[in-house]
């Protein structure tokens, strides 16, 4: 994983606990606190998915963008 990946991952995670936390601490009823956190769980488990989604395509378009430029590289070669 990059950098820039990793980062944006703590972010998400630290806003998460952070937000987890101030719920905790809000003064509601328990079943209205756990209906928010069930919520913003759900909002960071969404969040976590669409990161590796778009982690995972571009992964497959470096592999892709690899690939040709190792069948080019062949092609060339074999050509000498």
């Amino acid at each position: 994983m990059n950098d820039s990946f990793k980062t944006t991952l703590a972010f998400i995670g630290g806003a998460a606990i952070g937000a987890a936390l101030g719920i905790l601490l809000a003064p509601e009823k328990g079943s209205d606190t756990r209906k928010r956190i069930l919520s913003r769980a759900q909002g960071f488990a969404d969040d976590i998915t669409e990161a590796v989604k778009e982690k995972y395509a571009s992964l497959i378009n470096k592999k892709d963008e690899l690939m040709a430029q190792a069948e080019d590289e062949l092609s060339s070669a074999t050509k000498m």
